[in-house]
């Protein structure tokens, strides 16, 4: 009698440990989230601060994440006037994690790339005096709201822009930043690439 009553036990501990497995091979498995290869507008931030102590301009902050195969980011600037004209463009090493500070001025920008308080690169772009002249009135300036955007290598990211119009625009949409139309106007790019600087 105690072997039936053990051997029952026994297949009654088998079923329920199937019924278990079961639901638990039935569960939904929640997606990794992705922490490299990522770059995302922030508010400033402790780095930034210590970094830009001395400029009194405004400045918008984003903050990015890479994999070790990347090498290089490239920050360019674009003007439009008939068309978008590449004004300047500078190709540096980068580390895989940082910030990046767009500080606008009256009459110019600096674009910071920042890996620690000590270790930074500046690109500065001076406004035309076209782009002065032309963006006196109806004008958007605004960063792009991104968010946990991906990076792929030689892929470029709109960070900034500017946009000027003949006739007053009020339309615009958040979502519409990389797709938006101009009369004229100003964008600030960067491309993270996997390869190391080219020296030819």
């Amino acid at each position: 009698m105690k072997k039936i009553m053990s051997l029952m036990i026994c297949m009654l501990m088998l079923l329920t440990g199937c019924v278990d497995n079961d639901k638990k091979e039935k569960e939904p498995i929640a997606p990794v989230k992705n922490t490299t290869n990522i770059i995302s507008y922030v508010s400033k931030t402790p780095l930034t601060e210590e970094v830009l102590k001395d400029v009194t301009d405004a400045y918008s902050v984003f903050e990015y994440h890479l994999d070790e195969s990347y090498k290089t980011a490239t920050i360019e600037v674009w003007e439009k006037n008939d068309g978008w004209e590449k004004i300047v463009s500078t190709t540096d090493p980068i580390t895989s994690q940082g910030e990046i500070a767009i500080v606008s001025g009256q009459d110019s920008y600096h674009i910071y790339m920042i890996a620690s308080r000590d270790e930074y690169n500046i690109t500065e772009y001076k406004c035309s005096d076209y782009f002065r002249k032309s963006m006196n009135h109806n004008k958007i300036q605004r960063a792009n709201p991104l968010e946990e955007k991906e990076i792929k290598s030689g892929k470029e990211i709109a960070l900034w822009k500017v946009l000027g119009y003949k006739e007053e625009n009020n339309n615009l949409k958040v979502s519409d930043f990389n797709d938006v139309d101009c009369d004229y106007g100003l964008k600030i790019t960067i491309t993270f690439n996997n390869k190391d600087i080219d020296k030819n």
